[in-house]
């Protein structure tokens, strides 16, 4: 099980690194457009950890709009890994844990992750493809490598894809929230590496 939360930690790490990437991405495009609600985004605490992480994160990459638009649909959702646990419940091996808080730790902490399994795949696919949508009816290809000035040209509706990169930003921005947000990834985090510990401290090898 230690095994399994090890893996749970490492691709928590992976989804909250691809999170924090697409706030520094939708900052950048909502600038770019002059969006009226920029400010409100830069001010939020989670786009300032990510920006304190890769300071120079966009500006390394010296992408073209078009591309900028497309690395923000860029995202690892994270799925626990619960086979230690299954196979522990099936075989009623779970009562090798004697500590009684810890054991209803553990069994309490894999339905809550199905939980947010099932928030990722209904709720952020959604905005994910309605973001999409946005793109596709600008025709605004993976391939593209215009600048935010070429696109105009080409007619797109500015306020569409502002809007569109809004909501996946809020959405983003929840999955990455500490404060009152028992579920965002971070909190899972850093409660799967406390549980991790105690059961190492409670399992005899």
């Amino acid at each position: 099980m230690i095994q399994d939360l090890e893996q749970d930690i490492k691709g928590l790490e992976i989804s909250i690194s691809n999170f924090d990437a697409r706030l520094l991405y939708g900052a950048e495009a909502l600038q770019q457009l002059n969006s009226k609600n920029i400010d409100q985004v830069l001010s939020w605490s989670e786009y300032s950890r990510a920006k304190d992480k890769r300071p120079n994160f966009i500006k390394s990459q010296n992408l073209s709009y078009g591309k900028i638009l497309f690395r923000i649909l860029v995202i690892n959702l994270f799925y626990p890994t619960d086979n230690t646990f299954q196979e522990l419940i099936s075989s009623g091996k779970i009562d090798i844990i004697s500590d009684k808080e810890l054991k209803a730790d553990i069994q309490s902490y894999y339905p809550r992750m199905k939980r947010l399994q099932n928030f990722q795949d209904k709720i952020i696919f959604t905005v994910q493809s309605k973001y999409r949508d946005a793109l596709e009816r600008n025709r605004i290809s993976y391939l593209n490598e215009q600048s935010l000035e070429e696109l105009i040209e080409t007619g797109i509706d500015k306020k569409d894809i502002e809007e569109a990169i809004e909501n996946l930003l809020s959405l983003t921005r929840g999955s990455l929230r500490t404060e009152m947000n028992e579920e965002s990834l971070v909190n899972i985090k850093h409660e799967v590496e406390q549980l991790s510990k105690r059961i190492k401290s409670k399992i005899k090898y």
